[in-house]
């Protein structure tokens, strides 16, 4: 069972799809959810993946049939300069 009470105050972020009955929930475990807000139903469709969301719901198609993952990567290097 998925129960969102206060989105912003349980960590959950929001994005509505197209047809404006389902929306896409990403959690404080960042797990993706979809859930049909007409029957209650609900579907995790991303769950134990080390895909951070930095506070976002992954974009969306326009027809919402497909959301999109990005990776990132960082790289530094330390440089020591001697006189």
């Amino acid at each position: 069972m998925l129960t969102v009470r206060n989105a912003i105050g349980d960590g959950h972020r929001l994005a509505w799809l197209p047809d404006s009955r389902r929306v896409l929930i990403v959690d404080r475990a960042d797990r993706i959810h979809v859930l049909d807000t007409v029957t209650g139903r609900h579907r995790t469709l991303l769950e134990g993946s080390t895909w951070r969301f930095w506070g976002n719901v992954p974009p969306l198609s326009p027809d919402g049939r497909t959301f999109y993952l990005g990776s990132l990567a960082a790289q530094s290097d330390v440089w020591m300069v001697a006189r």
